[in-house]
């Protein structure tokens, strides 16, 4: 069952003071990143308030979410999370991108459809998706996962813990953007995805490994 909180804090207020409220204690949060800053909006936020890593779900938008724009706060937050100088991060392809990024660093996370296939919001699918993604790829305004992964184990510092796994993120990052990649375009992102789950399974490995 998901409950939507949808009202001003005027209205009702998820928080009792810095405290959740009973009635959203023990349930997952689900959050998008539309309010990005310092403060707020991101897993590295969340987690450094010593939020559990399971206990929120966090994505770029959702349908309420209004278009993406770029905002120097927001460009702010995400080169200090990515480690990308904050001049590339205004403007808007690198904007997105690493908006995208961010969130696949968490446990848990999700993307509206719109905003993983590069459509207008709420946009209708049509038949033919598959090749508009893959022009929205070029056009670097949908989602690609391996870019997400590539700038997620850059900041972790996992492209020198694993050289050569980094490598591979790179070619195929670079094989869903070409123009004339759309062939392999389906198995690349396939792999992409299972990369993506892959990385999570390995961070969790390794804090397991540190504890240890």
């Amino acid at each position: 069952v998901i409950h939507e909180f949808a009202a001003g804090s005027e209205q009702f207020r998820v928080y009792d003071g810095s405290t959740l409220r009973p009635c959203v204690k023990d349930r997952v949060k689900i959050y998008t990143s539309d309010w990005l800053s310092k403060d707020w909006g991101s897993n590295d936020n969340f987690i450094s308030r010593g939020w559990a890593k399971d206990s929120f779900i966090i994505g770029v938008s959702n349908h309420d979410s209004h278009k993406i724009e770029v905002s120097k706060e927001q460009a702010d937050a995400l080169s200090k999370i990515l480690k990308i100088p904050k001049e590339k991060l205004m403007d808007y392809k690198e904007f997105l991108k690493a908006k995208f990024a961010e969130p696949a660093g968490a446990y848990n996370n999700m993307i509206f459809y719109s905003d993983a296939l590069g459509l207008e919001r709420e946009s209708m699918i049509k038949p033919e998706f598959e090749a508009e993604y893959h022009k929205a790829l070029q056009e670097k305004r949908a989602f690609n996962p391996m870019d997400a992964l590539e700038k997620t184990f850059k900041a972790r510092g996992l492209d020198k813990e694993e050289p050569d796994l980094y490598k591979k993120i790179v070619k195929y990052r670079k094989i869903l953007e070409k123009k004339d990649g759309f062939p392999h375009f389906k198995i690349m992102a396939a792999i992409g995805t299972c990369l993506l789950a892959g990385l999570y399974a390995y961070a969790y490995k390794k804090k397991s490994q540190a504890k240890a």
